[in-house]
């Protein structure tokens, strides 16, 4: 038998890309996925939890901050509208009017793009905030970006989110508060498999027409490049975006993978004796 090198090489190597393949997901771009685990009390629920997280009447649940002085976890209702210090107000339901926009590229299908319902805007409540309801498919979330004006906050409802706060990431669940002053560098994105829910309050409010600006609808209706129109609303509303964010994309290789390459470091070894012992 004729032991060929060159082609038993190709080989394993072909096949470790091919397995390598099969193990990347890049959950999203411009994102840094060193994980720091904050669990809540509601985290081991399933997506359900999220009723129970806004239909709850008991007291007020532990809001005690963890160490990022950022993340407040087991928050019930009561908690959410007592630390924000905002005004009780209608969830969301098919029997209300609230303005809603599809938010995404013009290219996406609705149901795929993110969806933010308006429950107060700066007109109802004298410019002091907005909150709005967001729904997001798996894996969407926003760009690197600093708000000039506003302080934002996001109380998780449904689903996984993975938030980065200048330097620091954090995964948060079902009951969790982040906070992000103004001023800050900060981007979130959905990691869980299912869409996610959060509200969210800019403070103080005005922040709607940026949102109606680079909904589905306006990107769609414009003749104007979506990057130009996003652009240019961002700019109006004191945001600025970071879509070059060099951050590299998450690998997570399979266990197949590790014993390719073991596989691989191995036939490298016997082609070195080879070539060294004719």
């Amino acid at each position: 038998m004729v032991f060929k090198p060159k082609s038993s090489a190709i080989y394993v190597f072909s096949s470790l890309l091919f397995t390598f393949g099969l193990g990347y997901q890049e959950a999203q771009a411009h994102m840094s996925f060193d994980y720091h685990d904050h669990h809540s009390p509601l985290s081991e629920e399933n997506d359900n939890s999220s009723q129970e997280v806004l239909n709850t009447n008991t007291p007020l649940a532990t809001t005690t901050a963890d160490s990022s002085e950022n993340i407040w976890t087991g928050v019930d209702r009561a908690g959410f509208l007592e630390i924000t210090g905002i005004e009780d107000f209608v969830t969301p339901s098919p029997e209300t009017n609230y303005e809603t926009l599809a938010i995404g590229a013009r290219a996406e299908l609705e149901e795929n793009s993110e969806l933010l319902t308006f429950i107060e805007t700066a007109e109802t409540t004298d410019g002091e905030y907005t909150l709005a309801l967001v729904t997001q498919p798996s894996l969407a979330g926003t760009p690197l970006h600093i708000h000039d004006e506003e302080d934002e906050w996001f109380y998780i409802t449904q689903g996984q989110y993975q938030f980065q706060i200048e330097d620091e990431t954090v995964q948060v669940n079902p009951g969790d508060l982040v906070f992000a002053a103004a001023g800050v560098l900060h981007n979130f994105v959905n990691v869980g498999n299912t869409r996610g829910e959060m509200y969210i309050i800019w403070e103080p409010g005005g922040v709607e027409d940026f949102f109606r600006e680079t909904s589905i609808e306006s990107l769609t209706s414009s003749p104007v490049p979506d990057e130009i129109q996003i652009a240019e609303a961002a700019s109006k509303a004191g945001i600025t975006l970071f879509f070059d964010d060099p951050t590299p994309p998450i690998f997570e290789p399979s266990g197949l993978l590790g014993i390719l390459a073991v596989s691989f470091v191995g036939t490298v070894s016997i082609l070195k004796r080879k070539s060294n012992h004719p």
